[in-house]
């Protein structure tokens, strides 16, 4: 018998526990994995070259009409001031009245046949991104100082051409500033039963507070105007 949201909450007893514990399975793209392991991409990164193709894990949407440019600088609670062509910007939405032709190109679990673009990344030897070092599909992880938390740690992973072992996190700018000392409450504790979570422990992770991006040359040059 098919249950309904409501009827699933009340069984469980919030929304949280029934999301922490959700049966549902890791989702599977219907794209055949074409590359070796991370330790060789990277270093193709740093003495060759490594091709990504990204044209299947996210969504376009494309928007046609006199009042295109208005609609998502009047739909963003973030401001669109500084928001040249070419350069991705997070967006961030909220309700409105517009008169704008949109179509929407899905990504390749919803969409049936090829993406209308097909977008690709070339990593060259000054490039460097993160390697995914996760105990779940998503992972959210405490961030904290003097008992105290300050905020979330939302990745991590090993970067092999730094060597160093970093995590993406969005902290309180008044508690730590960049060469704080903080510790990162890595996992779950327990472990919720949903099947993309592996068993493991948690643990404290000594950190320090470092400016985004990690790489100098992405902080000083990829962000140029």
């Amino acid at each position: 018998m098919t249950e309904t949201l409501q009827e699933a909450i009340d069984r469980v007893g919030s929304p949280v526990g029934l999301l922490r514990n959700s049966p549902a399975r890791p989702h599977v793209f219907p794209v055949t994995a074409e590359f070796g392991n991370w330790r060789s991409e990277q270093h193709s990164w740093r003495t060759s070259g490594a091709l990504l193709d990204q044209s299947h894990h996210m969504t376009d949407l494309f928007l046609r009409g006199r009042g295109a440019e208005r609609l998502p600088s009047g739909l963003a609670v973030n401001s669109f001031a500084n928001f040249p062509v070419d350069r991705a910007k997070q967006f961030i939405a909220e309700t409105g009245d517009h008169d704008v032709e949109v179509e929407r190109d899905g990504n390749s679990i919803v969409r049936p046949g090829d993406p209308r673009l097909f977008r690709y990344e070339l990593q060259g030897p000054t490039a460097v991104v993160l390697p995914k070092a996760r105990y779940a599909l998503y992972q959210v992880n405490r961030v904290v100082q003097d008992g105290e938390t300050i905020g979330q740690s939302f990745d991590c992973g090993y970067i092999a051409n730094e060597q160093s072992f970093v995590s993406l996190a969005s902290l309180d700018p008044g508690a730590a500033g960049t060469g704080a000392e903080v510790t990162v409450l890595w996992g779950e504790q327990p472990n919720s039963a949903r099947l993309q979570v592996e068993p493991h422990r948690q643990i404290a992770v000594r950190a320090t507070v470092a400016p985004a991006p990690f790489v100098k040359y992405a902080r000083e040059s990829y962000r140029v105007a």
